[in-house]
């Protein structure tokens, strides 16, 4: 095995990037101050949960990953349960859900769909109150076009209410690119 020693990489054809296989090529990050505040939902439809969390990046090179990761705090009432998962469009589109593994009777992904798993991804079963807690949500989808994307949370609630916001901190979404 031989090792290469380089003081520069430069692409080719200017403005193609350099693409080496498991390095990020470019980064979108929403910050904690353009989230903006609370938000209170009791929607049992899947919903956005919160516009402010849309991530958009136009990837770069087909066949690519891309990586996202939103955390947030969120209020869960006694008695309330739902799931929160990401979901993407594609060049404007409608969106659909954000993973790669698909469930193919229902079209959502395995482990995300509101009505199977992801209906309970967020519980309190208890009767003494509710409480706040930091979540984290990620998810990865294979680049099929060098359109626009936007990826985003939906909710669905099955009983009860989600509070998401009061200023917690590390409120946060990126998204990651990938080199396949």
């Amino acid at each position: 095995m031989s090792t290469m020693y380089v003081n520069k990489v430069q692409e080719l054809n200017v403005g193609s990037g350099v693409h080496i296989p498991g390095h990020v090529v470019q980064t979108v990050i929403v910050e904690n101050s353009d989230i903006g505040g609370r938000v209170t939902t009791s929607s049992t439809s899947v919903t956005e949960l919160k516009t402010d969390y849309r991530i958009n990046i136009t990837p770069k090179k087909v066949g690519n990953i891309i990586i996202c990761e939103w955390q947030y705090h969120l209020y869960v009432p006694s008695g309330s349960y739902g799931g929160i998962f990401p979901y993407v469009s594609v060049d404007g589109g409608s969106f659909v859900s954000a993973t790669a593994v698909m469930n193919n009777s229902s079209g959502y992904a395995k482990g995300f769909a509101p009505s199977t798993y992801a209906n309970e991804t967020h519980r309190n079963s208890g009767s003494s109150g509710g409480f706040w807690a930091p979540y984290t949500q990620k998810c990865y989808h294979t680049v099929t076009s060098l359109t626009p994307h936007i990826f985003t949370l939906y909710v669905n609630l099955g009983a009860g209410s989600f509070t998401q916001g009061d200023n917690g901190p590390n409120t946060i979404a990126q998204a990651m690119e990938i080199a396949v």
